[in-house]
C-alpha cells in the first residue's frame, strides 16, 4: 500500500506517459526521417538552421507547419517533463537530452548556434555558439525553445530553456511538425489534489512515496479552523505556517513528512550528497 506525504519545498512533477515516443515512420518528408511522438509528427532534422521569425513560419513543407508554442509543451509533457515545471520560463525539467541525437525521441536537436549582425558581434562573425547551444523557433511570438550543448555546460544541458521576449529579426533553427490526424491517443490526465479552499497542487509518486510538488496555500485548517499562518507574496512559495498550524494544513488524506520518510525521500535520490541538486 502506498504512502501519501507533504512537501513543502519541492518543485518537480512527473506522471506516467502511455503515448509512443520515438517511432520512426516509414516514409520521409524530402531528405528527413519522421518521428512520432505521442500523436505528434516531427521531422527529424532542421528545414533551416538560420531563419528570422518571419521566414521560419513560411518554410516549412506542404502540410506542415512551425509549432507553436503550445505544441512545444505538449511534446515536453509527453517526454516527462514535471507539469508543474511546463508553464515556467527559463530552465525547466530534465529531459533535454532525450530530444538529441541518440535520446529516446530521435528528434536529434541540434546545436547551430545562431546567425546575427556581426557588427554587434565580438569576433565580426556573423554565426556564433555553434556547437554549444541550439534555438528554435515556435510559432508563438517571441517565443523559443533554447538547449544548452553538454560540452558547454554540462550542469544544465538537461533543461529545456523557455524564452519569451525574443528579438524576431534574429536567426534560430526550424523544426517542422504536424499533428497525426488518425491517433486519437489522450493527452496524460493531471495528477492534483485540491484543499478545502480549493487550491490546486501537483504530486509526484517516488519510489513507494508520494509528495506534493506545491507549498501549500490555504488559510483554513482540513476541519475550517483558522490558522497561524503568513503570506510570502509569491505565489509558488506559498504560506509559512507555525508547527501546530503546519500540522493541520495538509489535504485530507496528506500528513507532514516524519524525519524517516525525509530519510527514505534523500536516501531515494543518492543521500545527502547528490539529493540536494536533484530535488
Amino acid at each position: 500500500m502506498k504512502k501519501t506525504f507533504l512537501l513543502f519545498l519541492l518543485f518537480s512533477f512527473t506522471f506516467e506517459v502511455f503515448a509512443q515516443v520515438g517511432v520512426i515512420q516509414n516514409y520521409k518528408v524530402g531528405y528527413s526521417d519522421v518521428v512520432k511522438i505521442g500523436r505528434q509528427l516531427w521531422l527529424t532534422s532542421n528545414t533551416q538552421d538560420f531563419a528570422t521569425f518571419a521566414q521560419a513560419k513560411t518554410t516549412c513543407p506542404k502540410g506542415w507547419s512551425l509549432p507553436s508554442d503550445e505544441d512545444w509543451l505538449e511534446l515536453e509533457a509527453l517526454i516527462g517533463m514535471d507539469r508543474a515545471a511546463l508553464n515556467e520560463f527559463g530552465g525547466r525539467g530534465n529531459v533535454a537530452d532525450k530530444l538529441f541525437s541518440g535520446g529516446s525521441t530521435k528528434l536529434n536537436i541540434t546545436f547551430a548556434g545562431e546567425r546575427r549582425d556581426p557588427q554587434f558581434s565580438m569576433s565580426g562573425s556573423n554565426v556564433g555558439d555553434v556547437g554549444m547551444y541550439g534555438t528554435y523557433w515556435t510559432s508563438t511570438p517571441y517565443i523559443t525553445r533554447h538547449f544548452a550543448s553538454s560540452i558547454y555546460n554540462p550542469r544544465t544541458y538537461t533543461k529545456i530553456t523557455r524564452t519569451n521576449g525574443e528579438d524576431t529579426k534574429k536567426e534560430y533553427c526550424v523544426r517542422c511538425f504536424k499533428l497525426d490526424e488518425n491517433d486519437k491517443t489522450p493527452l496524460p490526465a493531471e495528477k492534483v489534489v485540491f484543499d478545502n479552499e480549493q487550491n490546486k497542487y501537483y504530486y509526484e509518486v517516488i519510489g513507494n512515496q508520494t509528495w506534493l510538488t506545491d507549498n501549500l496555500k490555504s488559510g483554513k485548517a482540513t476541519d475550517g479552523s483558522s490558522l497561524n499562518y503568513v503570506k510570502t507574496g509569491e505565489a509558488n512559495y506559498g504560506n509559512l505556517y507555525d508547527f501546530q498550524s503546519a500540522c493541520k494544513v495538509c489535504p485530507t488524506g496528506w500528513h507532514l513528512p516524519t524525519q524517516e520518510e525525509w530519510e527514505e525521500l534523500i536516501n531515494f535520490y543518492g543521500g545527502y550528497s547528490e539529493a540536494g541538486t536533484k530535488l
